[in-house]
């Protein structure tokens, strides 16, 4: 198993894991953002392709087996994300209250392994990833 940092050329991976890791909620929010006929996994991957943000592919690695991508873990440390506004959809809500009890924390965001390759350690290596 290789592990090495997500780059933008990552982006369509990347947009795969974290809707995985969020069991489709992610897909919605972006259908959402691009109406019926924008293309949300396109937009999913101009948000990870990203230099900032926390979905940027700067936070995130990914674990290749026989030069396949195979598993990504993305996170960040976490920082008081301020006053929840109006426009936060009420499901977030309660996951930035959460994390603003931890700021200076190192919040795990994503962690998701391709069907293929699950079983074979991925998940193991980029938490020991992570630790460093």
């Amino acid at each position: 198993m290789h592990i090495r940092p997500a780059t933008a050329a990552d982006a369509a991976d990347l947009v795969r894991f974290i809707n995985m890791a969020a069991d489709d909620l992610p897909l919605h929010f972006w259908q959402k953002s691009v109406g019926p006929t924008g293309d949300p996994w396109a937009y999913g991957a101009e948000r990870a392709a990203r230099e900032s943000g926390n979905f940027s592919y700067k936070n995130a690695w990914l674990a290749e087996d026989q030069g396949e991508v195979a598993a990504c873990l993305l996170g960040y440390p976490a920082e008081d994300p301020g006053p929840i506004t109006a426009d936060t959809p009420a499901i977030f809500a309660p996951l930035l209250e959460l994390e603003g009890l931890a700021p200076g924390s190192w919040y795990l965001n994503v962690l998701a392994t391709y069907a293929p390759h699950r079983g074979k350690g991925a998940g193991s290596a980029l938490l020991a990833q992570a630790e460093h």
